[in-house]
């Protein structure tokens, strides 16, 4: 359920992430009217082995900065868009998950101890709903190692509870939240 949570979290952000592209893009002179991209192409290297040619070294070092830039800017927008939606919730929903995690029934609360029950159950303290530190937290962490160092997601793998590094630091756990069945 996390993984195809985390599946509908990026189709919904990859959708963000084009619409702010466009915008910067626009403001940065690359992008024209008529959406066609206006990028110089003597920065592209040429594979032309029987002529050496030299790339402007300037131009490509300027347009490299500017989409590192791009992708810097992207990650902020995709903390803060996760931090208010574990904090707070988007469109009055309440706080606790992302898209994909509120269609799936997860939700991310506080967890200070985890104590693990029969049944393939934990029983989680104080499970309640985390606030803007802790959202942020585990949203900086989750969203800039999987951009520039290690994918903190593979972390549920090696931790009890399936806990990402990313939640053991923020102090979060992820729980299924649909009320339990009792069989009578």
């Amino acid at each position: 359920k996390r993984v195809a949570a985390e599946i509908i979290d990026f189709v919904v952000l990859f959708y963000l992430k084009i619409m702010m592209t466009v915008l910067v893009l626009r403001h940065m002179g690359y992008l024209r009217d008529d959406n066609l991209i206006e990028v110089p192409l003597d920065i592209m290297p040429k594979f032309d082995f029987t002529e050496i040619t030299e790339m402007d070294v300037e131009k490509a070092f300027s347009f490299t900065s500017e989409l590192i830039a791009l992708e810097i800017m992207n990650r902020i927008m995709i903390t803060i868009f996760e931090t208010l939606c574990l904090c707070k919730g988007i469109g009055g929903a309440v706080g606790g998950a992302t898209p994909g995690k509120r269609m799936l029934g997860l939700k991310v609360v506080s967890c200070l101890h985890v104590t693990s029950q029969p049944h393939g159950r934990v029983l989680v303290c104080p499970a309640k709903d985390i606030g803007f530190f802790s959202a942020l937290v585990r949203s900086v962490i989750k969203n800039f190692t999987m951009a520039f160092f290690f994918p903190a997601c593979l972390t549920v793998f090696i931790f009890q509870h399936n806990r990402a590094a990313y939640d053991i630091l923020a102090k979060t756990i992820v729980v299924d939240a649909r009320p339990l069945q009792r069989h009578a």
